[in-house]
């Protein structure tokens, strides 16, 4: 289950049960001690210091990457913010961002730079077509560019645009 936090409300359901489009304004994986269980009102919980902890900053990696997974692979999800990368200034001073509030990055953001700039990544390919001249890409949603010698093409994939046919004669 992902945990949400939207606003001030708790979460009513699990992701899989969106069938439509939602705005979550929020989510917040601290690096440092969770919130007690008891804490009904989020804005009740106001402490002096809140500080990240190695065993905090190693669950929030797992956090991180875990969220991430489940936002990228299911349909509803359109877009992903991350609110306050840095530990300076987060909401009730929650040891939140992806880099301390000194600036240096987190082990959170090194994995969640991982899963986008590696795992996720798609360099340029060189692929050959089929005897009919056909070549099948699978990707991201998003736009791309297909170049074969001096020709040049570009196509976007989105939520209705989801296959694409380009010429290139």
């Amino acid at each position: 289950m992902v945990a949400w936090t939207s606003g001030f409300r708790r979460p009513r359901g699990r992701i899989s049960s969106l069938r439509d489009a939602r705005h979550r304004t929020e989510t917040t994986l601290v690096s440092g001690h969770l919130m007690p269980p008891h804490i009904e009102d989020l804005n009740d919980y106001q402490i002096p210091d809140w500080p990240t902890t190695a065993e905090g900053e190693a669950r929030q990696a797992e956090d991180v990457v875990r969220h991430y997974r489940s936002l990228v692979a299911h349909p509803a999800v359109q877009s992903i913010n991350y609110w306050g990368l840095t530990d300076n200034g987060a909401w009730l001073g929650a040891p939140a961002g992806l880099t301390r509030a000194d600036g240096s990055p987190k082990p959170s953001y090194d994995a969640l730079d991982a899963l986008i700039n590696g795992e996720w990544w798609l360099p340029p390919t060189d692929l050959r077509t089929d005897a009919n001249g056909t070549v099948t890409v699978e990707g991201f949603l998003g736009n791309y560019t297909i170049t074969v010698g001096d020709h040049t093409a570009r196509f976007n994939l989105g939520p209705t645009q989801t296959t694409a046919t380009v010429d290139l004669d």
